[in-house]
């Protein structure tokens, strides 16, 4: 009977099992959050991607509206289009953390001949760190009223 009342030790048993329990607990939580921090850059970046790929593609819009705006006909708007985006358009920035952010516009013109439209496929890609968005669509442009009250 002695033995059983002998409780020499039983603290530190005790100690030890709450050391083991509060160490596990740390590493989980430790865990926890850099799994969360890690998730938020990376869905800051899928945004700034998104962001970014819409700017590009508000660029060319506003660009196409302004030289259809400028000319008259159909023939001179394709020029300046042509002219104006004839090649890819590509702007890089760089954050405070180093993260490189950038937007590339291409666009190219359909081949309307023998109607009053003209149609430009566009595609802009927006790259925020190792996040990429890829917007694609097309802007039409009628002629038909211009060319015939110039007639």
């Amino acid at each position: 009977m002695s033995r059983l009342k002998n409780e020499n030790g039983a603290a530190l048993v005790f100690v030890l099992f709450v050391i083991v329990v509060v160490g596990l607990l740390t590493t989980v939580i430790a865990f926890q959050i850099t799994s969360t921090g890690k998730q938020v850059a990376v869905s800051q970046q899928t945004v700034q991607a998104e962001d970014l790929a819409g700017m590009g593609k508000e660029l060319l819009i506003q660009s196409i509206e302004k030289i259809n705006a400028q000319y008259s006909t159909q023939k001179e708007v394709k020029k300046a289009i042509e002219q104006e985006w004839g090649r890819p358009l590509v702007m890089n920035m760089e954050s405070k953390d180093s993260v490189t952010h950038s937007y590339q516009v291409t666009a190219s013109l359909a081949n309307d001949l023998g109607n009053h439209t003209l149609t430009i496929h566009y595609e802009s890609k927006g790259l925020a760190g190792d996040r990429e968005k890829l917007l694609q669509g097309e802007v039409t442009l009628d002629f038909s009223q211009t060319e015939e009250s110039t007639k």
